[in-house]
């Protein structure tokens, strides 16, 4: 790819084709890494990989990683164009979040977690907030990555078996909710318990889709993204797929799939592929009982 190809590329792009080769093969086989140890339970060797990997790689972009339990995990942007910037700036030329979400196989060797993934006490949406110092801020494009991680051999020794790069919009791009819960505070319950030496955090737990959950996203490697000519400036990569998302209420969102290699400029539609659980319900479940046996 020239220089002149690759200015015209948005961020998310030239990360996409960067993790495409470092995962896959030119043949599209699934490519052997090494991790270092995990240390303790918040440290995240793959997050760092990946971080010091694309830093490698778009050496003309600065990359930074956050610290354990802060949300996104990376920031990829030009230095050069926001510094002298804040508020909103949802060009991806120049800035974006990356959240990576690791997936495991079942022992049926499918996707885990396929009808819904867990997002902890931080709704996905298309749109974060960043903070250049304590004054300014800066409500950025965010893109989510999926990973299916596998270890292979030794347990130093891994695979990424599929991954989705996607724009947070397609999960959810209520920003409201975002800032709702990531942005502003909530009041912990304290004092309680007979010796009044415990909390209640009242920390919200999320559940979104897991796009990997999808069987056309299945042990491959897919960059969704909101704009329908990437491939136009990017000789690499072919359109596979138009994804619509859309509401009970009538409203509908347009993202295409890309994906390395040749394919038919005739796009099969996919609506809505992320599977749900087949039964849902606004009640929580109970925790499950220990029962004696054989009473």
């Amino acid at each position: 790819m020239t220089s002149d190809e690759s200015d015209r590329l948005d961020i998310p792009t030239k990360v996409f084709n960067e993790l495409d080769n470092m995962f896959f093969d030119d043949d599209g086989n699934a490519v052997n890494f090494h991790l270092r140890p995990k240390e303790n339970t918040q440290d995240d060797p793959f997050d760092e990989y990946i971080q010091q990997e694309l830093s490698q790689k778009l050496g003309e972009l600065s990359i930074e990683g956050s610290s354990p339990l802060v949300s996104p995990d990376i920031v990829i942007y030009d230095q050069n164009i926001i510094k002298t910037k804040s508020g909103v700036l949802d060009n991806t030329h120049e800035i974006i979040s990356v959240e990576v979400k690791k997936i495991e196989r079942t022992s049926a060797g499918n996707i885990s977690r396929a009808s819904g993934l867990d997002y902890n006490s931080t709704p996905p949406c298309g749109t974060v907030r960043v903070h250049k110092n304590e004054q300014e801020y800066l409500d950025i494009s965010s893109f989510y990555l999926f990973a299916c991680l596998e270890q292979v051999g030794d347990e130093r020794q891994h695979e990424v078996s599929a991954f989705v790069l996607c724009d947070g919009d397609v999960l959810n791009e209520d920003f409201d909710l975002y800032k709702s819960v990531a942005i502003e505070s909530r009041e912990k319950q304290i004092g309680i318990g007979t010796y009044s030496d415990g909390m209640d955090r009242q920390r919200p737990m999320f559940v979104f889709p897991n796009p990997l959950g999808a069987a056309e996203m299945d042990n491959e490697a897919t960059l969704i993204h909101p704009d329908e000519n990437i491939d136009e400036n990017s000789p690499k990569l072919s359109k596979y797929y138009k994804l619509i998302r859309s509401d009970d209420n009538g409203y509908s969102r347009d993202f295409y799939c890309y994906r390395t290699g040749d394919e038919s400029s005739e796009k099969v539609i996919l609506e809505n592929p992320f599977p749900t659980p087949g039964s849902r319900s606004s009640s929580t479940q109970s925790r499950g009982k220990f029962r004696l046996e054989p009473f």
